[in-house]
């Protein structure tokens, strides 16, 4: 299963971009979350991590820049890129 990622810094922002994308990349299933990347906290992440994905399952995500750093070696991911129109 493709299971995707996608986070916004604040609630003024949007993921509809970011959710295209992943559902063009053929995720069956999207996590969003709203928080700040500065932010170490975020549940959203952390129930991707420890309860939803799967050995054997890939998360997407858009930026390699909404995931930490420190868990980039534990799993398999495929970053999309967003060309500018």
């Amino acid at each position: 299963m493709r299971i995707g990622y996608a986070r916004v810094s604040t609630l003024d922002q949007n993921p509809d971009l970011q959710l295209e994308k992943l559902r063009e990349a053929g995720c069956e299933r999207v996590i969003v979350e709203k928080a700040s990347g500065a932010r170490a906290d975020r549940p959203e992440l952390i129930r991707l991590l420890t309860e939803i994905l799967r050995e054997g399952e890939d998360a997407h995500l858009v930026a390699l820049a909404h995931w930490p750093a420190g868990k980039l070696h534990a799993f398999r991911l495929v970053p999309l890129e967003i060309q500018p129109e």
